[in-house]
């Protein structure tokens, strides 16, 4: 290796290239030479010099053959002066083949992690580096090969007279030709350093020596704990607390580890767990550490740990503080004086007699005198500990702090305090245990009684006087007794009395409960009777209301009548009275004035006074009519009287006068009349006596030609009531007579009457009166009728067929014309060879009458009702069909259901018969339900199969878009994917195919899937979110069979947690790269930013990531450099974010050790090296140079900028001969204890 520097004393920076030619002329095809020919090589071998720097060119000579080289170094730079040339250097070199070849790894530096290639060993001096972990002996071998035909004998030659830590096992040997030896070397040092050895290999025959540098180094092994100190703090004496940190293991061997024992008092305060063992390669070990101070007072105590081969033992620092619990409980007294509580003795406390609900309280103060604050805590014991409580219950009590903390007896049942404690417990400290003593009793108040039952009452009215009760209170307490009486909001029962609100001990008063019924019930209510304010007792009052039924026995004793009495004549009259109330009646028979204006009548009763019902009773009433004068006729109502109640009971009416009836004609003859008409005469019927009588004629006499209207009947005195006598004979016959009628007469002798006429065939009119119409509808026909007779005629049609109807009866008018409308109505269908028939007579006043044939044509039926519905489709829909029976007898109906176009995608559903009694009405439920949209027919027939009669409803189905089916929500973390089935039933014959729709970005599902006939299907519907939000949106499923669901999705991402963590560990100085890899879910291309908040981690500012295929995400990498600042551990987050991938966050923590040594840089005399070096501290700092050997030079200190790289030259001249050749260069940063080391050597 040859070395020279080379300059840039210009004010431009210069771009470089180096290449080597056979000759000196310049570069051309021809004279390139190959590199893989070529022994030599020069770095760098193109770059650029910046203005005023220099740059160490470095040229190697590493021949594959025996060849003597000749070549020339051309230097290419530009933007030369004219008329300059390129710099051409001369390049030979020799190589020979080697009496002897070593097998050692070929090493340019002294350390593995040294990454620096610009520098390397003298080609004639061998370098065999020994490197141990910790102080233990290490054998290093290798072997010599004899690459010659001849034997020859070798040695080693150590120079310097150091001894005892390196040994050459193998001094001296014979290596035979073509064979190998092994060379041993022992190295067993005693501390942790670095020795330079400098020996030499020699072959006396051949007259040939080589030059070797051992370089032996032990290092200090990577053990060490976590942490250096572990800080207790304040520590309750007596109570043990761990601890726990980690012995850690870099190397990669086990290491053997002890703690020394704790000496003195510290024996018993701190425990160490374990206290040896071996931690294996590459690992952690916890470390318990328990501290347990046993007094009030300062611990801090260094822990001393050995490692086996480690020089140095490990030093964890222990504190802590054992501090003691100072406190005082008092309990207050009456007079509010504190007295001091004992914890080594039960401390009585007395509530004294108490009423139930009371409360009687004692206060208990805890104070803090110590440094530190405590917790505290009560429990009570004892099996009426119920009715104690405290508050609080626990609590803290800070430094110089005082709580208060209130005991309460509060009974609510009787009870008397005996084996009930409290302890209060200081956390980790000292417990005071209270015994409480104490009474709880009622009031001693004593009530006569606490149920009242009025029983049953009549409905309380204005006049009535209601029911009272008196309950006694009496005071057999020693105290004063506070009473206060409520009820409920009753309209029923009223508190009338109540005497003082205070009673006396021994003294009593009374409440005075009122009872007035509203309705006919039965109340219940309660008093409440507030003792004292603190305890109630409940009094009971009850009672019913009822009403006072007092009536006849029997309904036709309302009106009492005497009749027309002659004078001297005595009536009497008997009713009976019935109690039907549930208790007595006492009344009057009123009113007054009624009673006195009957007696002067000449009525007199049985008793009109003080008359008592029992329950369920009855009383008999009797009075008479004995009129001794004519009395004009009577009419009076008799009322029952009680106070609050007066009501009519009966009437009582009367007269006495005499009695005589007349008819106005006996003889009536009614002439000519034809079959089935009929003729009516009036005779008038006169009463012209003093009273009214009862008439009766004996209509069977009448039978089957004649009939009278009233049959039978009452005429008062003086009036007239009018007598219809109708002929309508049933035969034709020329003589139709009835002789001495009699009509009987109410306490008189019979009238009679005779009657007489002629029956003729009617008159067939020759029209034909044609109906046509739908069964069971209706088509009207009139017939005009005109009334020529001097006074008004009532018609009175017949008809002769069912299907036919019209006006019973007809008044016309004298000289009147009026239209008879006949209505045919047919209940069955006609056919061609069939029709209806019928006929109607209307007879006509002078007996004679008109005749029509009917005839009628019944068509098919229309429909009952055109029903036009919208319907949502998936939809149930009932819709009721009225179905009417048009027959006086039940009929069954099979129904029929049709579709004007099937489709199987409409399901309708009802009976196949129904039952429906005579002229009944039936609502018939029809069930509908269509899968998709459209425009549905539908006829239901409803058919009497044994009649072949039938009716039906049309329907006209429209259905609209449907609802939404179902609403799911689902639920997960940013970027974990969450499923949801949607469960779909095919009820059709056919394969059904889907087509799914779904807008969100986030939601994932089949384009198409496919149900098989009657069977059901699963949608699988994917949730990946890439954000943490809430969002909706909805899934639409279609087929052309069963049309669209809608399902609604309610979307809930939450956020995602960090990603794995990434550990960098490197020396200071030196920079490490790992790689994040996340997966990017987006489906199309989008761009992520990156940012970390330390600046001891860089990486790119964005990184772009590709469509994420459909089976999952794309991968995505990011490289991280860890270029530290500082010494020790550095945490970070490495934040990667886009709006429409969602944020990444990647934990990142590096650890920084001491930056190693480097070298050695070789150095000619007379000339320097320039050693690459950065300030990687984030801020300028000053450094300062140091070297250890005169030759070598440096400048003593120099201020670098932060993050900028540097070369410091370093001058190699002989001032000392004596001195090694070696040397050690330091830089140090002023501030900070971190070095840097480079080994130096000249030549």
């Amino acid at each position: 290796v040859f070395s020279f520097p080379i300059r840039n004393t210009g004010k431009i920076s210069i771009p470089f290239e180096f290449y080597f030619t056979l000759d000196d002329s310049t570069m051309t095809n021809s004279s390139t030479i190959n590199s893989a020919v070529n022994p030599f090589t020069v770095n760098p071998s193109s770059g650029t010099i910046l203005a005023g720097e220099s740059l160490l060119i470095t040229i190697k000579f590493q021949p594959i053959e025996v060849d003597d080289y000749s070549l020339f170094l051309h230097l290419k730079l530009l933007n030369l002066l004219p008329g300059k040339s390129y710099p051409i250097i001369p390049i030979r070199g020799k190589s020979l083949r080697p009496l002897c070849h070593f097998e050692l790894e070929t090493k340019d530096y002294l350390f593995d992690s040294i990454q620096n290639l610009s520098n390397s060993l003298d080609p004639n001096t061998r370098v065999i580096e020994i490197e141990t972990i910790g102080i233990k002996k290490i054998i290093k071998n290798f072997y010599i090969l004899n690459p010659t035909s001849i034997t020859y004998d070798f040695e080693w030659v150590k120079e310097g007279n150091e001894q005892g830590k390196l040994k050459c096992l193998t001094r001296q040997g014979t290596i035979v030709g073509g064979k190998k030896s092994e060379i041993i070397f022992e190295y067993s040092p005693d501390n942790i350093d670095v020795l330079e050895t400098f020996w030499k290999f020699k072959i006396p025959s051949q007259n040939i020596q080589i030059p070797f540098m051992i370089l032996c180094r032990s290092l200090e092994p990577s053990i060490y704990f976590d942490k250096t100190s572990v800080n207790f703090k304040s520590i309750l004496v007596d109570c043990p607390v761990k601890e726990s940190l980690n012995l850690v293991n870099q190397e990669n061997i086990p290491f053997y580890f002890s703690f020394n024992d704790i000496l003195n008092e510290n024996s018993s305060v701190i425990q160490i767990n374990p206290n040896s063992g071996f931690i294996a390669p590459k690992s952690e070990q916890i470390i318990t550490v328990m501290f347990q101070p046993r007094s009030e007072k300062i611990y801090n105590y260094n822990l001393i740990c050995n490692v086996r081969k480690k020089p140095n033992p490990l030093v964890i620092n222990i504190k802590g503080e054992g501090y003691l619990i100072h406190e005082k409980v008092y309990c207050q007294n009456v007079d509010n004086s504190l007295y001091l509580l004992s914890n080594s003795d039960f401390n009585l406390i007395d509530f004294g007699r108490v009423f139930l609900n009371a409360k009687s309280s004692k206060r208990i103060t805890i104070k803090n005198d110590g440094r530190f604050p405590f917790d505290f805590s009560w429990k009570i014991k004892g099996n009426k500990s119920n009715c104690i409580s405290i508050n609080p219950e626990f609590g803290k009590v800070g430094k110089d702090e005082i709580v208060n903390c209130d005991i309460d007896f509060s009974p609510t049942v009787h009870v008397n305090l005996k084996n009930v404690t409290a302890v209060c417990q200081i956390s980790n400290g000292r417990q005071y245990t209270l015994s409480f003593e104490g009474i709880g009793a009622k009031p001693n108040l004593l009530i006569s009684e606490d149920f009242h039952d009025f029983g049953p009452c009549f409905i309380f009215r204005p006049g009535m006087k209601p029911l009272e009760h008196r309950f006694k209170v009496t005071n057999k307490d020693e105290k004063e007794i506070s009473l206060d009486v409520s009820i409920s909001n009753s309209s029923a029962f009223e508190i009338n009395a109540f005497g003082p609100p205070c009673i006396a001990p021994n003294a009593s008063t009374f409440i005075t409960v009122l009872f007035f019924p509203r309705e006919a019930t039965k109340y219940q209510e309660y008093l409440t009777v507030d003792i004292n304010g603190l305890s109630k007792t409940k009094l009971t009052v009850s009672g019913e209301g009822v009403d006072m039924n007092l009536d006849l026995a029997h309904s036709d004793h309302k009106s009492i009548g005497f009749g027309a009495v002659r004078v001297g004549h005595v009536v009497s009259k008997t009713i009976k009275l019935v109690n039907k109330s549930i208790i007595p009646v006492k009344f009057n028979l009123g009113t007054t004035s009624v009673i006195e204006k009957l007696l002067k009548n000449f009525v007199t009763f049985s008793q009109t006074q003080d008359i008592t019902i029992r329950p369920k009773g009855y009383f008999n009433l009797e009075f008479k009519f004995i009129p001794t004068v004519r009395v004009q006729p009577f009419f009076e109502e008799i009322h029952f009287e009680c106070p609050g109640y007066s009501k009519p009971l009966f009437a009582v009416h009367g007269a006495c006068h005499g009695i005589e009836v007349k008819i106005e004609n006996q003889n009536i003859s009614f002439g000519a009349v034809v079959l089935n008409s009929s003729n009516a005469r009036k005779v008038q019927l006169r009463n012209v006596g003093d009273i009214g009588v009862k008439f009766k004629w004996d209509v069977s006499r009448f039978y089957p030609h004649f009939s009278i209207t009233p049959s039978e009947g009452y005429i008062s005195s003086g009036m007239e009531v009018p007598l219809e006598f109708t002929f309508h004979p049933k035969e034709l016959d020329h003589d139709i007579r009835l002789d001495s009628i009699p009509c009987f007469i109410e306490g008189a002798n019979p009238l009679t009457i005779n009657l007489s006429g002629v029956c003729i065939p009617p008159t067939i009119q020759s029209e034909v009166l044609k109906f046509s119409t739908a069964v069971r509808e209706s088509d009207v026909k009139q017939i005009p009728l005109t009334n020529k007779y001097p006074f008004t005629w009532m018609v009175k049609p017949v008809i002769d067929n069912e299907f036919w109807s019209c006006l019973e009866s007809l008044e016309i008018e004298s000289g009147q014309t009026k239209q008879l409308e006949i209505v045919y109505k047919p209940l069955q269908m006609t056919n061609d060879e069939h029709k209806h028939e019928g006929s109607i007579f209307i007879p006509l006043p002078d007996g004679s009458g008109m005749l029509f044939r009917l005839l009628g044509t019944a068509d098919k039926p229309t429909a009952v009702e055109s029903h036009t519905l919208e319907i949502p489709c998936k939809t149930h829909h009932v819709q009721s069909l009225k179905v009417q029976n048009w027959l006086k007898s039940s009929q069954r109906f099979k129904v029929v259901i049709e579709q004007a176009k099937t489709d199987l995608s409409v399901l309708l559903k009802g009976h196949s018969y129904i039952d429906i009694p005579p002229s009944a009405a039936y609502d018939y439920k029809l069930s509908y339900f269509a899968y998709k949209e459209g425009l549905f027919n539908v006829k239901v027939t409803f058919r009497n199969e044994d009649t072949g009669e039938y009716l039906f409803h049309t329907l006209q189905f429209k259905s609209t878009p449907p609802a939404v089916s179902a609403v799911y929500e689902m639920s997960t973390i940013a970027r974990q994917p969450v499923l949801q089935e949607i469960s779909i039933l095919n009820p059709l014959p056919i394969t059904v195919s889907f087509n799914v729709t779904c807008t969100h970005p986030d939601v994932s599902c089949p384009s198409q899937f496919n149900i098989a006939p009657r069977s059901e299907g699963i949608c699988t519907v994917e949730f990946l979110p890439l954000q943490a939000k809430e969002s909706s949106t909805r899934v639409t499923l279609s087929s052309n069979e069963l049309g669209v669901y809608n399902y609604d999705l309610k979307l809930i991402a939450t956020p995602a947690g960090p990603e794995r963590s990434i550990q960098f560990k490197v020396s200071l100085g030196a920079s490490q790269t790992q790689s994040f890899r996340f997966t990017s879910y987006a489906k199309s291309k989008i761009e992520y930013l990156c940012k970390i908040d330390s600046p001891d981690f860089t990486c790119e500012k964005s990184v772009i990531a590709p469509p994420a295929l459909a089976s999952g995400g794309v991968e995505v990498v990011i490289d991280v450099v860890y270029e530290p600042s500082k010494l020790g551990d550095t945490k970070s987050f490495l934040s990667v974010s886009s709006p429409q991938g969602g944020d990444y966050i990647c934990p990142l923590i590096g650890h920084c050790i001491a930056p190693k040594p480097q070298g050695p840089f070789t150095i000619k005399a007379g000339s320097f090296a320039s050693i690459p070096f950065k300030n990687v501290s984030a801020q300028t700092a000053n450094f300062i140079m140091t070297i250890d050997n005169v030759n070598f030079t440096v400048k003593n200190q120099e201020s670098i900028g932060s993050k900028k790289m540097v070369h410091i030259n370093v001058n190699y001249k002989v001032v000392n001969s004596k001195a090694p050749k070696t040397a050690k260069m330091v830089v140090s940063q002023v501030g900070s204890n971190v070095q840097w080391i480079y080994y130096l050597k000249g030549i």
